[in-house]
């Protein structure tokens, strides 16, 4: 595990495994799990730092080769993302928009997302008129 100082690594590796395509499949999975659970666990993250961990699984998500299990990552990627978003963490309601627009995401998990954005728009627009 990458201790805290070196959360910015993260997307460095990203590019690395995206850019290795097929050959590094398995480790793209393993980051992808690794970065995952500091997600999910380390409750001293900043805000930015959160975010730079979604970035960098929606990047995973989206453009590496993940071979097996593929799915589940994603899937799993999602999830977090929806928590981020309803959270109210900055930037999160971007990479909903970015995994929804994904071919890679499978259908089910793109309507799901779909209809997360749109309820968000429609609860900004009630608020803004509230205002």
């Amino acid at each position: 595990a990458l201790r805290k100082d070196y959360l910015p690594t993260y997307a460095a590796l990203v590019e690395v495994v995206v850019a290795a395509g097929t050959e590094m499949s398995a480790t793209a999975r393993e980051l992808a799990d690794e970065v995952l659970t500091r997600e999910a666990t380390d409750r001293q993250l900043t805000e930015s730092e959160r975010l730079l961990l979604l970035r960098a699984l929606v990047a995973l998500a989206t453009r590496a080769k993940l071979g097996r299990g593929a799915g589940r990552v994603r899937e799993r990627v999602v999830g977090a993302v929806l928590d981020a978003e309803a959270r109210d963490v900055e930037g999160a309601a971007g990479l909903l928009a970015e995994l929804a627009a994904s071919s890679v995401i499978p259908a089910r998990l793109r309507k799901r997302l779909a209809a997360r954005l749109e309820a968000s728009a429609k609860a900004q627009a009630h608020r803004a008129q509230g205002a």
